[in-house]
């Protein structure tokens, strides 16, 4: 009886250390610090160029970001995850999720494509045409190498006319959205998509994570603990040096 007692007490040790693991992520493990940051503090001030939003450090919310290219299979397959899915409608109130185009380079449409990405945003047709290429590049297999192509991918699926195509996609707004993802996709270190970036400041994947599934209790687990720092209360340094 005493044996089985003792083994029933080992077994439940050993769930209760491995859900440890897992609710208690560890740094350069399941996810990178940005190099920037040194993750052993609080920072008091983030640097702009690493948030997508610069805005975000004026409200109470987390930022999120998704960084994916067209021409990757994975970061096709993330959209129709289901933990992906799960995750989108669970999520904290105070995550403000989004995705970014990743551009490494303007080889490869990198650019173009990122342009594209705006472009669809700026004439809110984002949610038809962005499901569109993944679908004509990984379903189809019909490669997109033109701007011909793009302008007749934005008639079919968003019912926009070359003309105005050009006006959003040659746009100065545009241009520079896709060249700040550029400058972005540097900054975050990221050599390899899909990869989620919380609050500019952690980098991680599902091959890191170890899974689609955790990547997102990761992220959780990371938006949970900037959200934290963002409630409490600035220390007021001059004013305790004068006692």
């Amino acid at each position: 009886m005493k044996l089985r007692y003792l083994v029933a007490f080992i077994m439940i040790f050993s769930y209760v250390s491995t859900t440890q693991v897992v609710a208690e992520p560890k740094s350069g493990k399941e996810y990178q610090c940005i190099e920037v940051y040194d993750c052993k503090g609080e920072y008091e001030k983030p640097d702009p160029s690493l948030l997508v939003n610069e805005d975000v450090l004026k409200t109470n919310k987390v930022e999120v970001v998704e960084l994916f290219w067209y021409t990757c299979p994975h970061c096709s397959d993330l959209e129709e995850n289901t933990d992906m899915k799960a995750w989108l409608k669970s999520k904290a109130d105070y995550i403000e999720f989004k995705q970014m185009p990743a551009v490494f380079s303007d080889k490869n449409l990198q650019l173009a494509y990122a342009q594209a990405y705006y472009a669809a945003d700026a004439l809110g047709i984002l949610p038809k045409v962005h499901r569109a290429i993944f679908n004509e590049l990984h379903k189809k297999r019909n490669h997109i190498k033109s701007e011909t192509q793009l302008i007749s991918l934005f008639a079919k699926f968003g019912g926009v006319d070359k003309a105005d195509f050009e006006k959003k996609y040659k746009s100065f707004s545009v241009t520079t959205q896709a060249n700040r993802a550029n400058g972005y996709t540097v900054s975050y270190a990221v050599n390899g998509v899909p990869a989620m970036i919380v609050q500019g400041k952690y980098r991680l994947s599902a091959s890191t994570a170890g899974g689609y599934e955790n990547m997102f209790k990761v992220v959780d687990y990371l938006a949970e603990k900037e959200y934290a720092a963002l409630k409490t209360p600035e220390v007021n340094v001059a004013a305790d040096s004068n006692h």
